[in-house]
């Protein structure tokens, strides 16, 4: 049982390291995205700013054109020299807000991208977390079922060293009987061997008890570092909605998201669904640990019925040997 419960807890590593290795890939290609989306942040603010140069000189060249057409004696068609400018000026804030657009959509791609990898991250995170809950939890288990069996064999050793007593005793009942010891010696010797009895008898049920109340503080001691464990998750996961969801609040009094993903209601229904998934996953892996108590309470049982059954041989040796004592006596 111990060699099985070392092998699942080699595993684990195992797979803890996997789960590592993958968390340090997802942080490399965050910290990727968010190196790409910064360039292309600086490259849009550079286009807005040219936009911005170009507002400044359609002023200026208007400015110009009333000052040359007060100045100049020619007639001058100012009509055809503003719509000449403007064509020039509407060519190129089309093409500006062509490349807005383009690196506004880029920059969406991206930062759906990080959100993914964070999202990635996370249940990497948590599955890191609980696979360590699970080796320290199967470390306790092996150290409780260390000491239930040097409980167990003290127990036996007991039970062995009160059979060779009883085989002794009757050895040296059989000799002193074939010798003609006297009677009432002997009735001395066994009501001293019944009192020997019954105080060995009451040490194994304070053993007994001893052992049910470490098992049921394992257990409770257990469910509660998973409650605690469970809850801290918990409380992290809405902690970080609680953050995306004011970042998502931010951009849209800001104005600097797309109409299409400015609904907070939408947003909410997806943290929702995410939550909601969560909890099932949860429940499906208390199941599994309830599954495992269970194994685990049924091996105790096994343990306690074997010990019975030593018990009842014991009595069974005893009731013997008084019945045999009983028949020399009459």
């Amino acid at each position: 049982l111990i060699t099985n419960f070392q092998r699942d807890q080699d595993k684990k590593k195992r797979e803890t390291q996997d789960l590592d290795a993958k968390k340090s890939t997802m942080e490399r290609q965050i910290k990727k995205l968010n190196e790409k989306r910064t360039s292309d942040t600086t490259r849009l603010g550079g286009y807005e700013f040219e936009e911005k140069q170009y507002k400044t000189n359609l002023i200026r060249r208007q400015q110009f054109i009333d000052e040359y057409v007060q100045s100049s004696s020619q007639t001058i068609d100012k009509a055809n020299i503003s719509s000449h400018l403007d064509r020039q000026i509407q060519s190129g804030q089309k093409d500006l807000m062509e490349k807005r657009l383009f690196y506004q959509q880029k920059e969406k791609t991206i930062q759906q991208d990080v959100d993914k990898c964070q999202e990635q991250r996370i249940k990497i995170e948590s599955t890191i977390k609980l696979k360590s809950s699970q080796v320290e939890k199967t470390l306790k288990e092996i150290q409780d079922i260390k000491q239930q069996q040097k409980q167990i064999e003290r127990h036996l050793n007991k039970l062995n060293e009160l059979n060779k007593r009883i085989e002794r005793k009757e050895d040296e009942y059989q000799q002193k009987l074939s010798n003609g010891t006297n009677i009432d010696q002997l009735k001395v010797d066994i009501s001293s061997d019944e009192q020997k009895r019954t105080q060995l008898q009451f040490e194994l049920k304070d053993l007994n008890n001893e052992i049910d109340n470490l098992h049921a503080n394992a257990k409770i001691n257990t469910e509660y570092e998973m409650f605690k464990k469970e809850k801290t998750e918990r409380d992290e996961q809405i902690r970080k909605i609680k953050v995306r969801h004011h970042e998502i609040l931010t951009n849209l009094f800001q104005g600097s998201i797309p109409e299409q993903d400015s609904n907070i209601y939408v947003q909410f229904e997806r943290e929702h669904r995410k939550l909601q998934q969560s909890r099932i996953t949860l429940e499906r892996q208390i199941q599994d640990i309830r599954r495992e108590l269970s194994g685990k309470e049924e091996k105790r049982r096994l343990l306690a019925d074997e010990l019975k059954r030593k018990d009842s041989l014991r009595n069974e040796y005893t009731d013997r040997l008084q019945e045999q004592l009983n028949g020399q006596n009459y």
